[in-house]
């Protein structure tokens, strides 16, 4: 199910069940080397979300595209919101779907770059008395180890990666084959390697990104199959079709959320 696609009354007959989950997908728009399209990571996740929430029976939100990818601006394509602006846009969104009765609510996150200020967000939600629950999920995390197992035997580059590379080439293939120009792959196996020539031990600078992989790419994708990525994502969509199962059955987070916010609240509940 689609909200967007979703009658009035038809939401209404989701929220009286009183199991009805809603998808939030996340993704990007920014360079993915020169054969993806900026928004690989919007589409990839949209995708992947709407056959998920098709089988689990639970409800995709309109992804948001306009996340925060600073570190992206020097290439060409990447539109960034700020931090604050970011946060307050997803706070915002999650409480006007609880505001319709929806109360949990899982931010699928397709883009690597999301990850530390989404949870970020959640982190802030404790104190605030919300009254939904939500559930962060960064795409391939569902995975098992057999399945990433699978995914790297199956694999021909000569290193890994995860901006462009091999799994999101061919995952992008399988999804939308017409948005791959597989002619602007490049043929030298060392392309998508770092090229970070600093060496500051375990410290990072705020540039690291820019710093490895200045061309927007990380790891090889010299060998596009869209076979590989139909399995892939079939993969996911499975995996995630098993979580957003367990959200719906969960009623242990919203209880221990509203425990938290009423000792929060009383200092003579406070432990």
């Amino acid at each position: 199910m689609e909200w967007l696609k979703l009658t009035a009354p038809a939401l209404r007959e989701q929220v009286k069940t009183g199991k009805a989950v809603a998808v939030l997908p996340l993704g990007s728009i920014e360079k993915h080397g020169e054969h993806l399209p900026t928004g690989t990571d919007t589409l990839n996740v949209e995708y992947i979300a709407r056959e998920a929430c098709r089988q689990a029976g639970a409800i995709m939100l309109p992804p948001m595209a306009y996340t925060m990818v600073h570190e992206m601006k020097a290439s060409l394509g990447a539109i960034s919101l700020s931090a604050a602006t970011f946060l307050k846009v997803l706070e915002e969104v999650c409480d006007d779907v609880s505001r319709n009765g929806v109360k949990k609510i899982l931010l699928l996150n397709g883009h690597g770059g999301n990850g530390h200020i989404s949870m970020t967000f959640l982190q802030d939600l404790p104190g605030k008395n919300k009254d939904y629950v939500a559930y962060y999920l960064f795409l391939t995390s569902c995975l098992s180890a057999k399945d990433r197992e699978l995914i790297r035997s199956s694999s021909k580059a000569s290193h890994p990666g995860g901006h462009a590379d091999d799994v999101e080439t061919d995952v992008t293939l399988a999804h939308y084959p017409d948005l791959v120009d597989r002619k602007a792959i490049s043929k030298d196996p060392k392309a998508g390697t770092s090229e970070k020539d600093f060496d500051l031990g375990n410290a990072q600078p705020h540039v690291w990104w820019y710093s490895e992989y200045p061309d927007s790419l990380s790891g090889d994708p010299r060998f596009p199959s869209a076979q590989r990525g139909e399995t892939i994502s079939k993969l996911i969509i499975a995996r995630l079709v098993e979580t957003i199962g367990k959200i719906k059955a969960d009623k242990k987070v919203a209880q221990r959320s509203a425990r938290f916010e009423a000792e929060a609240h009383d200092p003579k509940k406070m432990r």
